[in-house]
């Protein structure tokens, strides 16, 4: 089984945006709130954590209730 990149591929942006170009792919990203960073050449990367946490794949940890957040509990 192949690892996932850090980053959404060229046709995960493609299915997500409906935009072949870089920079339609740009202008729907930030009409639709997702951060991203260019590459080198300008094309658009999306960390695939962000589009997880924000589809439910995955979520962020809560603190632990008794924490004072030096790393230990206090119970």
């Amino acid at each position: 089984m192949a690892s996932q990149s850090y980053f959404l591929s060229d046709d995960d942006l493609q299915r997500i945006t409906c935009k072949v170009q870089k920079g339609a792919q740009v202008r729907k990203l930030r009409e639709m709130g997702i951060p991203f960073e260019p590459d080198a050449q300008g094309k658009p990367l999306v960390a695939r954590a962000f589009m997880d946490q924000r589809f439910g794949v995955i979520t962020t940890s809560q603190p632990a209730a008794n924490n004072n957040n030096d790393g230990f509990r206090l119970d």
